[in-house]
């Protein structure tokens, strides 16, 4: 079951003021949202603070890698810090944001730490892709499955494509074209990533012994994972650029939900973003 933001938010409040909290939490929810909604507000109940990204007793990690993945030396710097006297003579707290960015050495030098914490610390973690968190941490946490309102903001590397799209002055096929190939370069990167998660989980797979057809079984099951993945942010994009084009603008938005139903149907999708984006700028 998800819950709604303010409701975990509520429920979070209530156990701290109840003396329930746990040790270790879980929550699904894109890490920067789940910040601003629950756990800054959470925090400054516990801390006492009204920004406890600074307090000295929160410890906060994330990616920092160049490969984007959270290192095992930082692991073992929040485990020292964890073990440490708190600094105000209250609680801690160890945030670590994209869980699934954590690695197998790293998880497992960190689980005897998140399974006892010390006394009077809160251990959260959070991710957008629960599915790929590593069993042993979620055996050990508090899932909060939150309910996530689509998000229809685009990433800065589309605005070109709205600029395109949402333009009152003419537009020329020139610009459809460039339009066009921002989108399909953005979209190949993402597709990129989901597939190099979906590889990365395959590697721990092989590393903790599957093989066989076992092991071709979990391949076709991360392929096929990654490829919903990867579909579903496809249509989330093209819903952000309609919601982004505005209700005035019903033509672009009808040829684009026409090329959403073109992607279903596999067509390719350079074809397909080239054609619709032509035909805007035709004015079709």
């Amino acid at each position: 079951m998800s819950l709604a933001p303010d409701l975990v938010l509520s429920k979070l409040r209530q156990a701290w003021r109840d003396g329930r909290t746990a040790g270790a939490y879980a929550f699904t929810s894109p890490p920067d949202l789940c910040m601003e909604q629950v756990i800054v507000p959470w925090f400054q109940d516990i801390f006492s603070t009204p920004n406890p990204a600074s307090h000295p007793d929160v410890h906060i990690v994330r990616p920092s890698s160049k490969n984007r993945n959270i290192t095992i030396d930082q692991m073992h710097g929040l485990m020292a810090q964890l073990h440490q006297t708190s600094y105000s003579g209250g609680w801690k707290a160890g945030v670590i944001l994209e869980a699934d960015r954590l690695r197998q050495e790293g998880a497992n030098a960190f689980l005897k730490t998140l399974e006892e914490p010390s006394p009077r610390t809160v251990i959260v973690l959070v991710t957008a892709r629960p599915t790929q968190l590593l069993p042993t941490i979620v055996s050990r946490c508090l899932m909060v499955r939150m309910l996530v309102r689509e998000d229809n903001s685009l990433p800065a590397e589309l605005y070109p494509v709205r600029d395109f799209l949402a333009s009152k002055q003419g537009r020329e096929p020139l610009d459809a074209c460039r339009a066009s190939a921002t989108l399909e370069r953005y979209l190949q990167e993402q597709k990129a990533q989901c597939e190099e998660d979906a590889d990365d989980q395959l590697k721990r797979a092989k590393a903790s012994g599957v093989e066989g057809k076992g092991l071709e079984d979990v391949e076709k099951t991360l392929l096929a994972e990654a490829q919903s993945t990867y579909v579903g942010l496809r249509r989330q994009i093209l819903a952000s650029l309609a919601e982004a084009v505005g209700p005035g603008e019903s033509r672009v938005i009808r040829l684009l939900d026409e090329a959403a139903t073109g992607l279903n149907f596999n067509m390719p999708e350079n074809l397909v973003f080239t054609r619709c984006f032509l035909r805007i700028a035709a004015g079709a």
